[in-house]
């Protein structure tokens, strides 16, 4: 009967658990997208094997004071946000992309789950043999451990090396050429209209330091990612705003500040030597181009990428924040549902 149940857990949940855990660590360090939703699918197999608890699935059906009960809450609350992540990122987002940036849909079920998980392994303790207060905070570190990563990611705390800085190239039509190896980083295509607005303002009315407050006031509430990707969006479609060089670079160095300031790196480069309107006032056929700092600019083409370096960073420090997550899921899951 014991080996029954054991064999039973294994092809439930741990199996699958761990070939997905495997897939999910190594797309994200070798740069690959071969199975979409996999981080998604990883806990969901862990939820399987929870939900199989028992000597058949749902019996006994947890109590309301079960440990069970809050575990099987967290792994459906994380799964849920891993959902919303991966659904915002073409289903490669989980866990590399959550953060507070994610949007409300995914910070609420993980810090849901950041909760319950804890509750769930200290009840687990209780209704166990009386352990040793060191055994038991061997026990509850785990938990711990994951639930401080979801609420630390959650509030912006970068983890180390995994906000490399983000190149961004601006050129007048024709995109920058990148360097080999260098990763383009893309941004979901959300419209910002707050930050579309006070771009327009600064354009109309020059004003750096009222730019410099706007821009930090929208990067407390939204997040660095949400400012490096506002500004892109409007400076490659500024909507019949009309843009100048010393407009245009304004806006990028501010940017890279106010970046900086919320621990997302941003570096922006100007590559245009300019196919800027020919000067209508030289008759002299010479075709002057207008090079000015206040010359109008159009057709502006802004790519935001990872050289190589920082490539290589941000897949090894994805992929190690993956595997902790999810192997600390995993032994979270060992505790409160044991074979």
């Amino acid at each position: 009967m014991v080996r029954r149940t054991v064999r039973r857990h294994l092809l439930v949940g741990l199996w699958p658990f761990l070939v997905l855990t495997l897939v999910q660590v190594g797309q994200l360090l070798l740069h690959r997208q071969v199975l979409p939703y996999a981080g998604t699918l990883a806990v969901a197999a862990l939820l399987g094997h929870a939900a199989s608890w028992g000597d058949r699935p749902w019996s006994p059906v947890p109590g309301p004071g079960a440990p069970q009960l809050a575990g099987l809450g967290g792994l459906a609350a994380i799964m849920a946000a891993a959902a919303v992540v991966d659904h915002g990122n073409g289903g490669y987002g989980w866990p590399a992309g959550f953060g507070p940036d994610a949007g409300a849909a995914a910070i609420m079920p993980a810090v849901l789950a950041a909760v319950l998980l804890p509750v769930a392994v200290a009840g687990a303790i209780q209704a166990g043999s009386r352990p040793r207060l060191r055994r038991a905070g061997i026990a509850l570190l785990p938990a711990f451990a994951v639930s401080a990563g979801l609420l630390g990611t959650a509030a912006g705390v970068p983890w180390p090396g995994a906000r490399p800085t983000v190149l961004v190239c601006v050129a007048v039509r024709t995109p920058c050429a990148l360097p080999d190896g260098a990763e383009v980083v893309t941004a979901p295509a959300r419209s910002e209209p707050e930050m579309d607005q006070v771009l327009r303002q600064f354009t109309a009315a020059g004003d750096p330091a009222g730019l410099v407050d706007d821009m930090r006031a929208f990067a407390g509430q939204a997040g660095g990612y949400r400012l490096r990707a506002a500004v892109v969006r409007f400076l490659g479609t500024p909507g019949g705003t009309r843009l100048t060089v010393s407009v245009a670079k304004t806006i990028l160095r501010t940017m890279d500040t106010v970046c900086a300031e919320r621990g997302t790196p941003t570096w922006s480069t100007w590559m245009s030597d300019p196919p800027f309107p020919l000067d209508p006032l030289d008759f002299g056929g010479t075709q002057r181009w207008f090079d000015a700092q206040d010359s109008a600019v159009f057709d502006l083409e802004v790519t935001s990428y990872l050289d190589v370096t920082g490539a290589s960073r941000a897949g090894a420090s994805a992929a190690l924040e993956a595997a902790l997550l999810l192997v600390g899921l995993g032994l979270v899951v060992r505790r409160v549902f044991p074979v």
